[in-house]
């Protein structure tokens, strides 16, 4: 199977009702629970992590241990049940979880989702949107020109090492976000998952900045 990709939808049958009910769920959550990332540009609010705490990190690594629920994720209960079942069951182990916020009118900073030490392994990263414009997400392509993915598809993985951001929308973006230790592994599950994918592209990198990789 060919895993080399820059995106790549996934159907997961995550039907329109189930995501209008997780985006109410995060949308209920306290602001305590959330905090500001500098480096991307938006709000982030931790639903499942190795210290299972809530707010800014406070440079606590997250990425090892046990993958907790945090406090916030119990008023999601409907949305942690479908990444167990749906997501979680593909991955055959679980993850960090993230809820990123972007606000309307505003964008991300150009990043990449992959430490120094990990830019040439294989890193792909899940996502959900759950609101916003799917199309204002682009990666950059060699020629530094922006690449942009269509609107249709609101579960993707993407290649965390390649240069991306979003452009301002009308609309407040919400998209779950899932990361380490999952950075792709291999099952049959995943691997039928990208086989069956109704959308994939890949594009070449362009050199690499440092002010993109945190």
């Amino acid at each position: 199977m060919k895993t080399d990709i820059t995106f790549c939808a996934l159907e997961l049958n995550i039907d329109q009702k189930a995501i209008d009910v997780m985006l109410s769920e995060v949308r209920s959550v306290e602001q305590e629970h959330w905090y500001w990332d500098s480096f991307r540009g938006c709000s982030i609010l931790p639903l499942i992590n190795g210290n299972g705490t809530t707010g800014a990190p406070n440079g606590v690594s997250r990425a090892n241990g046990n993958m907790t629920c945090t406090e916030a994720s119990y008023k999601c209960s409907t949305t942690i049940e479908i990444i167990e079942n749906k997501v979680f069951s593909f991955m055959d182990l679980r993850t960090r979880v993230s809820v990123l916020k972007t606000q309307a009118n505003k964008g991300l900073n150009v990043h990449v989702d992959s430490g120094t030490k990990s830019l040439d392994t294989r890193q792909h990263k899940f996502r959900i949107v759950l609101s916003g414009e799917i199309d204002k997400l682009y990666f950059l392509d060699s020629n530094n020109q922006k690449q942009y993915v269509p609107n249709d598809y609101n579960c993707y993985v993407l290649d965390g090492t390649h240069p991306h951001s979003i452009d301002p929308g009308t609309e407040e973006k919400i998209t779950i976000c899932f990361g380490t230790p999952w950075t792709g592994n291999h099952t049959d599950a995943y691997y039928n998952l990208i086989k069956n994918s109704p959308y994939k592209i890949k594009y070449d990198k362009p050199m690499l900045l440092d002010e993109w990789i945190e």
